[in-house]
């Protein structure tokens, strides 16, 4: 596995080829794990193998697993209905998590987060990006009930 970062301990090469392996992604070569900052309480991890790019997030252990999976389910509607947000991977049984070692991950598709510039080079550029984002609350909105 090529490593670039100072990666939680929870993601060592025999835990990201164990991953890989729940979620269907056993094949295309060894796993490149990238840097990436965590987020929201989450370990993270942004990995790359063969043509996927994906980020592995290992889930918190203090939310019970019912609400971990009714999350996901969420976010899984929200991008089937259209809204920009990465796609969640179900594993080869078709579960949204795994549970390995005693550790819950989930697997989604990786998003740069460079949709929305904030700081776009004109005004119409930033108006634009604000119609965009207004748009996109609306869709989520919408999506939602």
């Amino acid at each position: 596995m090529l490593d670039h970062q100072a990666r939680p301990a929870i993601y060592s090469a025999a835990m990201v080829e164990r991953i890989l392996q729940a979620y269907g992604f056993d094949q295309g070569g060894d796993p490149e794990v990238l840097p990436m900052s965590q987020g929201f309480g989450m370990a993270l991890a942004h990995v790359r193998r063969g043509h996927a790019d994906l980020v592995v997030k290992q889930l918190s252990p203090d939310r019970p697993p019912a609400r971990i999976r009714f999350a996901l389910r969420y976010h899984a509607h929200l991008h089937d209905a259209g809204i920009p947000c990465p796609r969640l991977h179900r594993t080869r049984d078709g579960q949204e998590l795994a549970a390995i070692d005693g550790h819950l991950f989930c697997v989604q598709d990786w998003c740069p987060g460079d949709r929305f510039d904030p700081d776009g080079a004109d005004t119409g550029t930033r108006r634009r990006r604000r119609e965009q984002l207004g748009s996109l609350l609306g869709r989520v909105h919408a999506a939602a009930t």
